[in-house]
């Protein structure tokens, strides 16, 4: 099986909700400011990822407000990524939602010039839910 970023992230949001601790080395330096907002039972945050071949971006719900820290810094050193205001709504080939622990959920969407977007079977086999619209 092949592993896009939103994996990553999704396996990341589900160690920091359940207070688990992880280590991963850096990466490139995406920065970029965003926000965050509240919603029921947490936060919530969206990572652009804009690269050679990658066109992607992930939405995590129901995030505990002191996790953010740890998920934006995966966002923007380990995926060369950035902090939107929210993900793009046009030119989406396809998403897939993971509900990962507790409520909290992450939304991978790919989008024209992504080289190699999750199919439905990937999302389904990691327990997520396909659609070819956010």
């Amino acid at each position: 099986m092949v592993e896009t970023p939103w994996i990553h992230l999704a396996l990341a949001t589900l160690t920091l909700v359940l207070g688990c601790s992880s280590s991963s080395g850096g990466g490139g330096d995406g920065g970029g400011s965003g926000s965050s907002s509240g919603g029921s039972g947490g936060s919530s945050y969206s990572c652009q990822i804009v690269t050679s071949g990658k066109n992607e971006c992930d939405t995590s719900k129901g995030v505990p407000a002191g996790d953010l820290s740890g998920l934006e810094m995966q966002c923007t050193q380990n995926m060369s990524g950035k902090i939107v205001p929210s993900c793009p709504t046009t030119n989406v080939i396809a998403c897939c939602t993971v509900v990962v622990s507790q409520g909290a959920s992450v939304e991978g969407c790919f989008y024209q010039g992504e080289t190699m977007p999750t199919t439905q079977a990937q999302c389904m086999q990691s327990g997520g839910t396909y659609s070819t619209t956010p």
